[in-house]
């Protein structure tokens, strides 16, 4: 066998990663659906309950004059124009609507149970986060740990 017929196995990953480059078919129309759509809405958003790329919704927003990023937020009325260019049919919602059903019930008073207060202490490294809870919780934490490096998540309780 000559040294030409006889090819690396990264060679042969590099025209299999270039040859199904090649047969990816672009997205094909998603068939209509109907597209809930709030007063306000960003352009990846839609383009997910749309089962499109963003880059589809932002080639008609574009062609309509209108710049746009996926992270944009565009109003209703721009989104429906957009929805209906694929063939979507639109269902408009309020604000109201979507927070409602959001709360439930009241739990009975015999079933509650009082609890410590959950408190997150964000900050950047040796900048006495550890050092403050401490406080709080009369420990001392650092000391047990080596070279000072604490990995902290508990609760604080209240005495």
């Amino acid at each position: 066998m000559t040294s030409a017929c006889v090819r690396s196995a990264s060679f042969k990953r590099h025209l299999q990663r270039v040859n199904k480059g090649h047969q990816q078919q672009p997205a094909g129309p998603a068939g209509p659906r109907e597209v809930t759509i709030p007063e306000t809405i960003a352009v990846s958003e839609l383009a997910n309950r749309m089962a499109r790329r963003s880059v589809d919704i932002i080639k008609v927003l574009m062609k309509n004059g209108m710049m746009a990023t996926p992270s944009d937020v565009i109003d209703a009325d721009t989104a429906e124009l957009v929805a209906a260019e694929y063939g979507h049919t639109v269902k408009r919602v309020a604000e109201s609507d979507v927070l409602e059903g959001l709360t439930g019930a009241d739990d009975a008073a015999e079933t509650k149970t009082p609890r410590p207060p959950v408190v997150t202490v964000m900050g950047h490294v040796d900048h006495g986060k550890t050092s403050l809870l401490d406080a709080f919780r009369k420990t001392d934490v650092v000391a047990g740990e080596a070279g000072g490096i604490t990995s902290i998540s508990a609760p604080i309780r209240s005495r």
